[in-house]
């Protein structure tokens, strides 16, 4: 009788302890599920933030370029316009006051005379009077800070551009894109423009009235190679 009381406290004794462990088994098996489960929505929201900062990147992106590949056609380029005022200038972010700088050019620059090596060096002429009266007339203090600002022609020279003060104006570097930007664009017309592919009217109009136009039309790798082509390049 001993002997059976002894075993029956020996089998209810491994009980409680096979169901204390089996109940610590179980909530340790809760505990790594909810964590696994906290894991999981902590790296989808991760993730939902990481697409979503994606998202709203590229919609910044494309606000800012245009589609690529949209130079207008000839018929949509409009005249190059008449000065008619002198001060009180106001620049529309890289381009001038059209109205102050409307654009102007020689008369008799053609395509075989402006793509001849060295014209734009034979033609130049703008001092440093013209330089101060054209930023008094868009109301910027001169001299500005080296790379700040250039003095641009709007029709560049090598595209049978003058040196009228209605084709000058004070040009920022930045935002982008700048004067450095409007280089690009200058040499690619030019390039255009000698190779037969366009007329020198088109491409003065073109960059008389919205050179940005132009710009976005090229792509990234066109704009890289154009510059180091063109590293002497001078308007």
């Amino acid at each position: 009788m001993r002997n059976r009381k002894v075993a029956v406290f020996i089998f209810l004794s491994l009980l409680t302890i096979g169901i204390f462990i089996g109940a610590k088994q179980k909530s340790s098996l809760t505990n790594d599920t909810n964590i696994r489960k906290l894991e999981q929505t902590d790296l989808s929201a991760q993730a939902l933030e990481a697409i979503s900062k994606k998202n709203e990147a590229e919609s910044s992106s494309f606000k800012k370029s245009p589609p690529k590949n949209t130079i207008p056609s000839l018929s949509s380029a409009p005249p190059i316009g008449t000065q008619t005022k002198m001060a009180d200038c106001v620049l529309r972010g890289p381009l001038p006051d059209l109205e102050c700088t409307p654009g102007a050019v020689f008369e008799d620059a053609t395509r075989e005379i402006v793509c001849t090596f060295g014209y734009t060096k034979k033609i130049r002429n703008v001092s440093t009077k013209m330089r101060k009266r054209g930023y008094a007339s868009y109301n910027i203090p001169y001299p500005q800070e080296r790379g700040a600002y250039e003095f641009d022609h709007l029709i560049p020279l090598a595209l049978g551009g003058n040196n009228d003060m209605a084709n000058l104006f004070p040009e920022a570097a930045y935002p982008k894109p700048g004067f450095k930007e409007k280089d690009a664009v200058e040499m690619y017309l030019r390039q255009e423009v000698c190779e037969g592919r366009i007329t020198i009217d088109f491409a003065q109009r073109l960059i008389a009235d919205d050179w940005t136009v132009v710009y976005y039309s090229l792509s990234e790798k066109q704009i890289i190679e154009l510059k180091n082509l063109w590293k002497g390049w001078a308007n």
